[in-house]
């Protein structure tokens, strides 16, 4: 496969009791771990199976529009990937930025 292209996304994580909840609300992917590397890892993980079954049913396209996540064609700087304020002091939240693979 190859890319499509990149999108931006917010990876948050917080704990919950004993565990870690990562979270990417553009897409609405949560995962949780015992550590919040695991959490992470899992969210990691997690988010190209959700963009690859959006592909794979067709629905990808629609859900970014609605949702209004945007397609890079080539990697954004680093500087786009600035998390927006205000933040909770509760939630590590961080962008990253993902390669999106085509079909």
């Amino acid at each position: 496969m190859t890319s499509a292209g990149y999108i931006i996304v917010t990876l948050q994580f917080w704990r919950e009791g004993d565990q870690w909840v990562g979270l990417c609300p553009e897409l609405g992917t949560s995962v949780c771990g015992d550590t919040i590397e695991d959490a992470e890892q899992a969210l990691k993980n997690a988010i190209p199976l959700h963009l690859n079954t959006l592909e794979d049913v067709g629905e990808r396209r629609r859900f970014f529009r609605e949702h209004r996540i945007h397609l890079y064609r080539k990697k954004p700087a680093q500087r786009h990937t600035k998390a927006d304020l205000p933040l909770d002091r509760e939630i590590l939240t961080r962008k990253q930025i993902l390669p999106v693979m085509a079909a």
